[in-house]
């Protein structure tokens, strides 16, 4: 509310999540993991953790219909006023219309999903039916553990 259509903040640091000590924490935890992929887990967490120390957040309101987005982008787009500008000017362009309220790309991933929960029933049964084809055990047990206890019409 306080963006007027145009504006723009400052990018900052992405602030990080902290103990009670103050610590930095991020909840990647491997330590349930198996033995022999735990290491690579830890290792692929390391790099996460110092990936996120570099995004940078800034808001942006595109329309006077929009409220301010939250955009993360690198440091390296932050620091670089035409690569920053690049981003601000595709996002004004993705929301172009008020009937999308996100850039479009989220807008498709949304709508995606959306429609995506229609099908999920049919792939069940078909997922049901295969299992209980392979499965040695009782066959009650497949229809027990497949069974769906939400509806999935997304409401």
């Amino acid at each position: 509310m306080l963006l007027n259509p145009g504006e723009l903040t400052k990018p900052r640091l992405l602030e990080h999540p902290r103990d009670s000590e103050g610590n930095t924490t991020w909840h990647l935890n491997t330590q349930r993991l198996p033995d022999k992929s735990k290491r690579q887990a830890a290792e692929l967490a390391s790099e996460i953790v110092s990936a996120l120390g570099d995004l940078r957040v800034f808001y942006y309101k595109p329309q006077d219909w929009l409220p301010a987005l939250r955009i993360e982008v690198s440091a390296s787009v932050a620091s670089n006023a035409h690569r920053l500008a690049t981003v601000v000017h595709g996002i004004k362009h993705q929301t172009a219309t008020p009937s999308m309220l996100e850039p479009y790309p989220i807008y498709l991933a949304d709508r995606t999903v959306k429609a995506l929960a229609r099908a999920i029933p049919a792939f069940r049964q078909v997922t049901t039916q295969r299992i209980s084809e392979q499965y040695e055990g009782d066959i009650g047990e497949v229809f027990f553990a497949m069974h769906g206890y939400r509806s999935e019409i997304g409401r």
